[in-house]
C-alpha cells in the first residue's frame, strides 16, 4: 500500500476556513475536503500555527480577526489533533538559508521561503494556498490554489 501524498496547508487557507462570513471560506473548506477525499494527507508547518494565532488574536483594525484567546486556543488544539505538524529542524534551517540566498529573498517573503524549506526538509512537494504567486520561485513545489482544487477535483 502506497503512502498518501502529503499537502502542506498554508495559514491563509486555515484562517479563511474559520471565517464563515468571508467570501473564500467555503472555497478553503471545500478544497481541503476535496484533497482529503482524494486520499491526500493534509499537514501543517509549526510556523502556520504561530501565524494563525497572531492573525486570529490580532484586532480587526490591525488586519486581524480579534478572536478571544480561549476561542483561538480551542481552534489550535483542534488543528494540532487533526493535522500532522511539521517542525523545524537543522535541515530546514540549512535549506531556508540556501533558498533565500539562491532566490535573493528579502523581507516578508522570507516567511514563505521558510515554509518551502520545511516542506523540503520533510519531503513534502505540494501545498495549498491562496497566495500561489508567493511560491512561484520555488519550481520544485506544486502549489495548489483552492479554486483550482475545487475545479480540478470535481
Amino acid at each position: 500500500m502506497s503512502q498518501p501524498i502529503s499537502i502542506l496547508v498554508d495559514t491563509n487557507v486555515l484562517l479563511r476556513s474559520i471565517q464563515i462570513q468571508h467570501a473564500q471560506s467555503a472555497l478553503a473548506t471545500h478544497s481541503m475536503a476535496a484533497m482529503t477525499a482524494r486520499g491526500m494527507k493534509l499537514v501543517l508547518a509549526a510556523q502556520s500555527i504561530y501565524e494563525f494565532w497572531v492573525v486570529a488574536t490580532r484586532p480587526p483594525q490591525q488586519n486581524g480577526l480579534g478572536l478571544p484567546i480561549d476561542t483561538v486556543h480551542q481552534i489550535v488544539t483542534k488543528l494540532r489533533a487533526e493535522f500532522e505538524i511539521l517542525h523545524d529542524s537543522a535541515s530546514a534551517m540549512d535549506r531556508w538559508l540556501q533558498l533565500i540566498v539562491q532566490h535573493a529573498v528579502t523581507g516578508k517573503p522570507a516567511h514563505d521561503a521558510r515554509l518551502a524549506a520545511v516542506m523540503q526538509a520533510h519531503g513534502i512537494a505540494q501545498m495549498l494556498t491562496f497566495n500561489v504567486s508567493d511560491f512561484r520561485r520555488y519550481q520544485d513545489l506544486k502549489v495548489w490554489a483552492p479554486e483550482a482544487v475545487v475545479t480540478d477535483m470535481k
